[in-house]
């Protein structure tokens, strides 16, 4: 059975690529007004045809995947951590995302920065690591992977326990 993609759904609606685009994947852009009612008909035409969004193609046309970075040290000592990140990746994956489980040791900030750069992780959780090292992440903020100017940073990081600023 062929795939069917985009250019199916266009053809079968009607419509530019574009317009299928901003209708199936939910995007509201200023300037650009689809009535609802044809949103609604390009959908229910995408769900008739079987058509699937590719997050392959997604990931290369926005310049992110759809995937969070967990970064953390070891966890084999906790007793709670596997059921900690079961429950991360089940509320991930209700909104379309993939969990990355990144094992760093205590001095790997630019290895860090240079993962979520290179994968374009659409964000990181900083579980538990030393403040050393969420002080150098800080502190190097010009890096690509935590610069919000950047086309390769990682917009959204966060941390359990380190509120300085961006991190």
């Amino acid at each position: 059975m062929k795939k069917i993609t985009l250019r199916d759904v266009t053809a079968q609606a009607g419509v530019a690529k574009s317009t299928a685009s901003y209708a199936v994947n939910d995007n509201f852009v200023p300037g650009i007004n689809i009535p609802q009612a044809k949103r609604d008909h390009i959908k229910q035409i995408a769900l008739e045809m079987g058509y699937k969004v590719d997050d392959m193609a997604r990931a290369i046309s926005t310049g992110k995947a759809k995937v969070i970075g967990f970064a953390c040290l070891n966890p084999a000592d906790s007793d709670y951590f596997a059921p900690m990140v079961a429950h991360i990746m089940a509320a991930a994956e209700h909104q379309d995302f993939l969990i990355k489980l990144l094992f760093i040791d205590d001095s790997d900030a630019d290895r860090l920065a240079t993962i979520c750069a290179d994968q374009r992780l659409s964000g990181v959780i900083l579980y538990a690591l030393p403040e050393n090292l969420l002080k150098d992440l800080v502190a190097n903020q010009s890096r690509s992977a935590f610069n919000p100017r950047s086309k390769r940073s990682c917009r959204h990081p966060c941390t359990d326990l380190f509120r300085a600023g961006s991190v």
